[in-house]
């Protein structure tokens, strides 16, 4: 989500005339309050469960992100502030969503003799899975940034995360 956004939130801000220094602001809160999460991930965990936790936080991550432009259908007047304040949640449940994959893929090679071997290969594995992320994410915002503004890029995003967070919850 965060690679996405960074395209299309810096061309939003931009476009808004925003300073530099006020934009910056924007991108420190999701990465705050990401860092805030994963202290607070374990806790989250052990009480919902690593499965529950993931799904929950999908859910939460993909409304947020539809929040972030509003739904043109809705006539919801758009201002900056209410952006800062989803960017800070979305950090937030994407260091949730983010930190039980790491547990998951620790407790499933625990059961395996060769650890060392397995060890390298998972992680080698989410990294790869995350810079894959890291390099179609800017390029998919901002595609559908051009083709079809902040509202619309933002609601297409959020339901793709959305979508992705059911079928985690229908098949896992």
């Amino acid at each position: 989500q965060y690679s996405f956004i960074e395209p299309v939130l810096t061309q939003r801000l931009e476009s808004e005339k925003v300073d530099e220094e006020y934009s910056a602001l924007f991108f420190m809160s999701i990465g705050v309050s990401m860092i805030f999460a994963c202290h607070f991930s374990h806790y989250i965990e052990n009480l919902l469960g690593y499965k529950s936790s993931m799904q929950m936080s999908m859910i939460m991550l993909g409304i947020i992100c539809s929040l972030m432009g509003p739904f043109p259908f809705f006539f919801i007047p758009h201002a900056l502030w209410p952006t800062g304040i989803l960017c800070l949640i979305a950090g937030f449940f994407e260091g949730v969503c983010l930190v039980p994959v790491v547990s998951e893929i620790m407790r499933v090679h625990s059961h395996f003799p060769d650890k060392e071997s397995l060890n390298d290969y998972a992680c080698g594995l989410f990294t790869t899975f995350y810079a894959l992320g890291d390099i179609l994410g800017p390029i998919t915002g901002n595609a559908l940034y051009l083709n079809f503004g902040f509202a619309w890029t933002c609601n297409i995003i959020g339901g793709i995360i959305i979508l992705v967070g059911l079928a985690y919850i229908l098949f896992c």
